[in-house]
């Protein structure tokens, strides 16, 4: 199980996401596909996505969009990255649903800040009724 869904294929970015998600005492698993990450998604929710947006041929809008529609999974916190010069990706995945969408630099220095906000709420879950 993982705490975490990574849509991204950036290995520098994956490892510093992984890094400062374990550092809390999260887990991640990357997926690589829309088909991934909802089949994970399903089997075993996550508290939060992470996606790069950037990433055009990974379908994160798509993704998004499915996660959003589907009343199993439209709860799970989406957080989506893009380069600040493309405000139009900002307005695309807010329009599909993301839950916060930051450029890149933003995203980067919130990180820390970030994965403990997904820790208190996989700690808010699990103690949910």
């Amino acid at each position: 199980m993982a705490d975490v869904l990574l849509l991204l294929t950036d290995l520098t970015f994956l490892s510093r996401i992984r890094a400062a998600a374990e550092a809390v005492g999260l887990t991640c698993r990357r997926v690589t596909t829309v088909e991934d990450l909802l089949q994970h998604a399903r089997q075993q929710p996550p508290v939060a996505i992470i996606l790069d947006l950037g990433q055009e041929h990974l379908e994160p809008l798509r993704a998004i969009a499915a996660l959003k529609a589907d009343a199993a999974l439209r709860g799970i916190r989406t957080i989506g990255y893009f380069a600040h010069v493309r405000e139009d990706v900002r307005a695309q995945a807010r329009q599909a649903g993301c839950d916060l969408v930051l450029p890149r630099s933003a995203f980067v220095a919130r990180l820390t800040e970030l994965v403990r906000e997904i820790a208190a709420d996989r700690i808010r879950t699990s103690d949910a009724p």
